[in-house]
């Protein structure tokens, strides 16, 4: 047969399958003052009590809830320029299983609502870079065992760029010089990291896709570095190439881009889930990353079946920032590749009135954690436009099992010494929706459920005490709710 037939066979599938994930909310922190150095807590206590204290950290470790991790790897200072096997290690501890799916029914069904089957096959038929009689993509080298990476980039970025090119940028009008997506080579490119500490860790997707939106901005420019067209805040995806000779793991592989996704999470502060793509001259593996971990697909034959990895390559730069896992109720105005301002849409104090765009006091997250696997707990200070009054929003990602802030919140009204909420959003969305039914399935899933909640604003994080006093006067008041 001169023309594959389409080969996803989307009849087939499942009708839950066919749907789209709906748009919700995660966001991620940002750096606040705090003291040089810090306090050693056990140089305080005698030799007992620290023998106490570490049996009992151990005990607890032992039997948490596996919803809530927790290990001391977590927690240990990190380097500001970590090898790359020690960041590994770390983002090993973060993530836990790299569950992989028993088949590649999932990945089969995603955005087959994007894009037409007709379309893919008159692009197919026409484009230089794909062969319909020898059903392959014509740039990539065949196999051998002597195959490089390097010999992967540069065909893999002009394919990705016809793609993008032919079905993400096709309806949209630009401004002179704008670029709403573009596939760069980025694996000689340091791409900088953001941390809790200072750090000048950085590290190299291959193919990075250069994005423009209302939640991407351009990387920070630090004094004495350059401009870097792209960075993790401003890609809405990457590639990282393998050759098959390399035989590498799904864990390994799984590990390698976890350290690029957790900056994308840091970087990109609305991001709900993140999905990348495993690269080899055969094959396409997608990772999709979440609250509750990871999971992956098995290896897919690009050249067998080229719809579904267009439909993949698509929905990971969509135009839609809602498609490409992004909160969509928090926006910003870019203004010079910079975010200048912002908004975040929630209910306010009457319920019964429609959501009201708040203005964001601050670009960024006032609090939060650096994560990929977790509560993945932020806050944002916000402002009523009509009323100049101030509100703290709370995002948070809380285990299915464990019962909701708002729960509380809402028996404490009008309670002296607690904290107020204004009004709360308790489902957000949850995990679960994000991966089909085969992903969630494996015991090491926990699905979380997004919740927010607004509540008057008090002040400052406890970070920016002053004193010692200042700080035990803070936790006194908060024990007897005054």
């Amino acid at each position: 047969m001169p023309f594959p037939a389409y080969p996803e066979d989307l009849g087939a599938l499942p009708e839950n399958y066919r749907k789209e994930n709906a748009p919700v909310t995660p966001p991620r922190p940002v750096e606040e003052p705090t003291l040089k150095g810090s306090l050693d807590l056990l140089s305080v206590l005698d030799p007992v009590d620290q023998e106490n204290l570490q049996k009992s950290s151990g005990e607890f470790i032992k039997h948490q809830d596996k919803s809530t991790p927790f290990d001391p790897g977590l927690n240990k200072p990190q380097k500001i320029n970590p090898k790359r096997d020690e960041h590994k290690a770390a983002i090993a501890i973060e993530l836990g299983t790299v569950v992989v799916l028993r088949d590649e029914a999932w990945v089969k069904s995603l955005y087959v609502n994007l894009v037409k089957d007709s379309e893919v096959k008159d692009f197919l038929a026409k484009t230089r870079l794909y062969s319909t009689k020898s059903q392959r993509w014509t740039g990539l080298p065949e196999s051998h065992d002597k195959l490089d990476e390097s010999e992967l980039y540069e065909p893999f970025v002009k394919i990705i760029n016809a793609i993008l090119k032919r079905f993400v940028l096709r309806v949209k009008k630009f401004r002179k010089g704008q670029v709403l997506r573009e596939a760069i080579d980025t694996h000689v490119k340091n791409l900088a990291h953001q941390e809790k500490y200072a750090t000048i860790r950085w590290s190299r997707p291959d193919v990075s896709v250069k994005a423009e939106g209302e939640s991407f901005q351009e990387p920070e420019v630090k004094p004495g570095q350059n401009v870097q067209e792209v960075g993790f805040s401003n890609m809405s995806s990457f590639m990282e190439m393998k050759v098959e000779n390399r035989n590498v793991s799904p864990k390994e592989q799984g590990l390698q881009v976890g350290v690029y996704v957790r900056q994308i999470f840091i970087q990109q502060p609305n991001r709900r889930f993140v999905r990348v793509l495993l690269l080899t001259e055969k094959h396409v593996r997608l990772f999709h990353f979440d609250r509750s971990g990871v999971v992956c697909s098995p290896y897919i034959d690009i050249h067998k079946y080229p719809y579904t990895f267009i439909r993949i390559v698509v929905g990971l730069n969509s135009l839609d920032e809602s498609v490409l896992g992004l909160d969509t109720s928090i926006n910003w105005t870019i203004e010079g590749g910079r975010k200048v301002d912002g908004t975040l849409t929630t209910w306010g104090p009457d319920k019964n009135k429609n959501k009201i765009k708040f203005q964001l006091c601050n670009i960024n997250p006032i609090v939060g954690c650096h994560d990929i696997r977790g509560r993945a707990t932020q806050c944002w200070s916000v402002s009523d436009p009509e009323t100049g009054i101030q509100y703290l929003v709370k995002d948070c990602w809380k285990a299915e099992d464990r019962v909701s802030e708002h729960i509380y919140l809402d028996e404490a009204q009008n309670l002296p010494g607690v904290a107020q909420m204004v009004s709360c959003e308790p489902n957000r969305g949850e995990t679960r929706n994000f991966r089909g039914a085969d992903g969630t399935s494996h015991e090491d899933f926990h699905n979380r459920v997004a919740t927010r909640i607004v509540m008057d604003s008090y002040g400052r994080s406890i970070k920016n005490f002053t004193s010692a006093k200042e700080l035990l006067y803070a936790f006194r008041d908060a024990i007897t709710g005054e």
